[in-house]
């Protein structure tokens, strides 16, 4: 699954996951602590799960940064990164799926 799919997907069935089309195309560009400083949490922790998933060492440093800003902007304080999978519902990514733009 590429980045920018698995970063804006709102749902899935089967083995198909459903990415919104217009939010993909307007924020595909943005990097993970720039969606978070936009409110865009979700997009934000997919992003840099992907990245951390995929090795890369920003991963890390960007879902803290991530939690940062929520504990900073939002009434929730979560206690850490881990914390986070279950807010947004986002545990690992999916592998050998189709893709549907919506």
């Amino acid at each position: 699954m590429k980045k920018e799919d698995f970063m804006f997907t709102v749902g899935s069935y089967d083995n198909v996951v459903i990415v919104d089309k217009s939010l993909k195309k307007k924020y595909r560009s943005k990097t993970s602590r720039q969606l978070a400083d936009m409110g865009l949490y979700k997009p934000a922790f997919c992003a840099a799960l992907f990245d951390r998933e995929s090795g890369l060492p920003s991963g890390r440093d960007d879902l803290e940064y991530l939690l940062g800003i929520i504990n900073k902007n939002e009434s929730c304080r979560y206690a850490s990164v881990d914390v986070l999978n279950r807010l947004f519902g986002v545990f690992s990514i999916p592998q050998n799926v189709k893709v549907k733009l919506i």
